[in-house]
């Protein structure tokens, strides 16, 4: 989607898509735009799926119905990627220019967390798939979670644990997509 005239005057004058640019607007910065766009809906996706995984994980914590290992295990690092939630209000207040910076500074902060996820996500897959296999209660506690209504998703989706646990990774592979894309784009 596009700006009204008003707000791509407002991003002119803030410098944002650079000092050359002509009153006529520019392809590159409708693009731009339109992946800073991108960039804040797949971020909400991503974090309703990773506050699906929280709430999962806080209910079955209350109620082990696995080993403790194990669900440390499956479990391993959800509740530091979650944390940066909070960003997620600067994105949607911000008029994506200003918080872009940030935001791809914050992940690379996350890195090392990020990394740690996705050393133990075979292992936590591994454990996942045993625990279904010898545990049908906690098999279909896990087989479908009904997520909220997302963009671009009908209402009701439910997704299985495992295709929620994929989702840090698909968003590493999303942002990197989302940068190189702006890296061109950029004036």
């Amino acid at each position: 989607p596009t700006k009204p005239n008003s707000e791509l005057e407002t991003d002119r004058s803030l410098g944002i898509f650079g000092e050359d640019e002509d009153d006529s607007g520019s392809l590159d910065s409708d693009q731009i735009r339109s992946i800073l766009n991108d960039i804040l809906d797949s971020e909400t996706i991503y974090l309703q799926c990773l506050s699906a995984i929280v709430q999962y994980m806080k209910g079955m914590e209350s109620t082990l119905v696995i080993p403790k290992e194990d669900f440390d295990i499956i479990f391993f690092k959800i509740p530091e990627l979650y944390q940066d939630q909070l960003y997620q209000d600067q994105l949607e207040k911000g008029n994506g220019a200003e918080t872009i910076g940030p935001f791809f500074t914050m992940l690379g902060e996350q890195t090392p967390i990020f990394a740690q996820y996705q050393d133990n996500h075979p292992k936590a897959l591994e454990t996942l798939h045993r625990c279904s296999q010898t545990n049908p209660q906690f098999s279909a506690l896990t087989s479908s979670i009904k997520l909220p209504t997302l963009k671009g998703n009908q209402q009701g989706q439910a997704l299985s644990l495992e295709d929620l646990l994929h989702k840090p990774e698909e968003r590493v592979e999303k942002n990197c997509m989302y940068l190189q894309n702006l890296i061109k784009h950029i004036p």
